[in-house]
């Protein structure tokens, strides 16, 4: 077995700048990353959500005191307008959206889902992308803040902690260390300039025109909605968007447009005339709590501009009014214009506008807040409603269909692909971007595309909890396939990078179910193409090799740093059943599961991110095959198979631990040594190794996994029973 360890740059933290030459800050030092696995870009920062675990919430082995930490400055509102308003700061000033939702709301009152629970990176339904806590850490440290990164799986990647320990004196000092910790967690390093919010002993309140630069640079201008391309603004009545109410819809389903407010002279009109005969009332909702935190107006008028009426939001924390209109006239039109009020920061935001058809709506009014945590505001008015129709169920329609709903499978072919064209509103990194769905296991999609760059990072995500296990293939113009690496492949997320692209060749890329016919093999997905994006790399950590006579290996992870840890399952055989299933499990000295990962041979597959403390930590990797092929030895000819295990720390140290050097099982070798002491006189400045099995011993009742098939485990939500 090869053996490895792997050496990551530390993380940085807000340092208190009064105890800073005390507990040596100045002396250490806290310049800009080098670790390129440590802070990344959110795929889709146009539709990101904060949220607020209630107390006693667990973050690792700590209860979350963020109300009571704060109680003595701010009241539960408060703190939360002032998080959402650090926010604003940074989403202001480029292509970035920040909403309200509940965490937890089904546990409602008891403590909300633990922090780090299995789950989707972003838009996990049952709380936000970031999410705010407080627990005790070390006294020199104001919060830490989890960085979103590409190799980051699950759902500490976002998550802000404050310091419940830290001497708290005012809500100007808090807000400076959010605003702070916001950076980090859309991606922004430390700063060297003094009067920059992301200097790292600063407490500045208003970003620097460097700050502005630097988010800028990751996340583009802020984009125009699809209604205010290429010079088609809806901003008036003449130019103003029809709501869609055709064909066989009448209204049966409320009627949902999504738009942005682009700033305080930007204004979106919509019109809609009701059915033929209806002339009961139309309700007019404007949403934007889970979107953003744009202030906004409602105002309902006739086509000569007379208004009927309109209605204002007066939360600072996004926007949910509605406006009734009674009595309408099937012979005339009806126009919403929707805009923005209140200060700077609540003038920007995207917002949903749901038009309900009051005596003719029978289904779907509970579904738009699901629709817009789902990201459906890319998708065109047709498709949304066809969601809605079918309780957002229903397959996107990136192929034809016939009249009775049945896909014509007409991009099936290179031949007959679907020809990308850049995104118009492309933040940095994110240069094609396509929704579409895999209908029936026979169903392929195939894209073409031109290359921007010489790397590429491929992306497809799952549109649905338990939906789409997908595969994607990329090929040349001549139709010869191309490699790439498998950097995430779990959880509804593959991530593939690509190197030796040609710049200005035409490419293809298909999207196929990973294993039709075995389960979760149709769906909706959400594809991603960008050109030079920074992925971050891994580490093979060890490789072994399993057979129906040897099905067990083991190594040993020792970890000195607390770690946020990807691992990555890689399986070669040429010989072995492809149904059999591969896992690695990582046991703590107690014999607890604290990770799992199940992959087949020949295919890579990754896991939700870990939290590991410092401590001795044993690798297991078990073969297992199905019942049927164990009883007929006839099938286990020549039954080898080949294993690699890759993986990162993604920032060191992390979490919600105290700096104990007590705890420390391998502490550094002396106090002016970098290098820690690892067991059998191991000496290494890396925050964790690798080794083959060593004294980590098990309890007897550790038991490996039985067999279950790869894409059956991979929505599972108990991942480690």
């Amino acid at each position: 077995m090869n053996t490895s360890g792997f050496l990551v740059e530390n993380d940085t933290h807000l340092q208190d700048p009064l105890s800073a030459s005390v507990n040596g800050a100045f002396q250490q030092g806290f310049g800009e990353s080098s670790n390129d696995n440590e802070y990344g870009l959110w795929e889709t920062a146009s539709r990101l959500t904060v949220s607020f675990p209630r107390d006693g919430t667990k973050i690792s082995r700590y209860d979350s005191s963020l109300y009571e930490t704060f109680g003595h400055l701010l009241t539960e509102t408060q703190l939360q307008e002032n998080i959402l308003k650090a926010f604003q700061t940074w989403a202001q000033h480029s292509s970035i959206n920040v909403g309200l939702v509940s965490d937890s709301p089904g546990l409602d009152p008891d403590p909300g889902h633990d922090f780090g629970v299995r789950g989707a990176t972003q838009g996990d339904l049952r709380f936000g992308d970031t999410r705010v806590g407080a627990v005790p850490m070390a006294g020199d440290v104001f919060a830490v803040a989890v960085p979103h990164n590409d190799l980051m799986t699950g759902t500490w990647a976002g998550d802000i902690l404050f310091n419940s320990n830290a001497e708290w004196v005012d809500t100007d000092q808090f807000f400076a260390v959010a605003l702070h910790e916001i950076g980090h967690v859309l991606g922004l390093e430390h700063s060297t300039d003094p009067i920059s919010v992301m200097h790292p002993t600063a407490l500045n309140q208003t970003l620097s025109a460097g700050d502005i630069l630097d988010i800028k640079a990751l996340y583009g201008d802020r984009a125009l909605d699809q209604y205010d391309l290429n010079g088609d603004e809806n901003n008036s009545i003449e130019s103003a968007v029809e709501i869609r109410n055709t064909g066989s819809i009448d209204g049966i389903i409320p009627l949902a447009v999504f738009g942005d407010i682009g700033g305080p002279a930007d204004v979106d009109f919509f019109s809609i005339r009701p059915n033929s005969g209806y002339n009961g009332s139309i309700t007019f909702r404007l949403i934007s709590n889970s979107l953003s935190i744009v202030r906004g107006r409602l105002t309902v008028l006739d086509g000569d501009g007379n208004e009927f009426g309109s209605v204002t939001e007066s939360s600072t924390t996004g926007s949910n009014i509605l406006f009734q209109l009674n009595n309408v006239d099937d012979s005339q039109h009806y126009f919403v214009k929707v805009e923005s009020l209140g200060n700077s920061e609540n003038r920007f935001g995207s917002y949903a506008l749901e038009t309900t058809i009051d005596g003719n709506v029978m289904q779907g009014q509970d579904l738009i807040e699901t629709a817009i945590r789902r990201n459906y505001g890319f998708l065109s008015q047709g498709d949304v409603q066809e969601l809605f129709l079918n309780d957002l169920n229903a397959a996107i329609q990136d192929d034809l269909v016939d009249e009775d709903g049945n896909n014509l499978h007409t991009n099936d072919t290179p031949a007959t692909a679907t020809v990308l064209e850049p995104s118009p509103n492309a933040a940095a990194h994110n240069d094609y971007r396509v929704q579409g769905s895999i209908s029936d296991a026979t169903d392929v999609d195939y894209y073409q595309f031109r290359a921007l760059a010489s790397t590429m990072m491929i992306r497809i995500n799952a549109m649905e909890q338990s939906g789409l296990i997908s595969d994607i293939r990329v090929f040349d113009s001549s139709l010869n396939s191309v490699s790439g690496q498998v950097k995430v492949n779990g959880n509804g997320e593959l991530l593939i990078k690509f190197q030796g692209i040609i710049p200005e060749d035409e490419y293809f890329v298909s999207v196929t179910p990973d294993r039709a016919g075995f389960g979760f093999d149709a769906g909706n997905y959400d594809l991603n193409i960008a050109f030079n994006a920074p992925v971050g790399s891994l580490a093979t950590l060890g490789t072994g090799r399993l057979s129906t006579a040897n099905r067990t290996e083991a190594h040993t992870l020792y970890v000195a740093r607390t770690q946020l840890f990807h691992f990555a399952l890689t399986g070669m055989s040429q010989s072995i059943t492809p149904n059999a299933t591969v896992w690695m499990t990582v046991y703590d000295e107690d014999g607890n599961a604290k990770y799992r990962v199940a992959t087949r041979p020949n295919e890579t597959r990754t896991s939700q991110s870990v939290i590991l403390r410092p401590g001795s930590y044993s690798i297991r990797v078990h073969l297992t095959l199905p019942t049927s092929v164990d009883r007929r030895p006839s099938l286990l000819a020549v039954p080898l198979l080949n294993y690699r295990i890759d993986g990162v720390g993604i920032s060191d140290p992390t979490g919600p631990e105290i700096i104990d050097p007590s705890e420390d099982p391998f502490a550094p070798c002396d106090k002016s040594s970098s290098q820690f002491c690892y067991p059998n006189d191991r000496y290494s400045t890396d925050p964790f190794i690798v080794v083959e099995e060593d004294e980590v011993i098990l309890p007897g009742t550790t038991q490996n996994p039985n067999w279950m098939d790869a894409n059956s485990w991979y929505w599972e939500p108990d991942w480690l029973g």
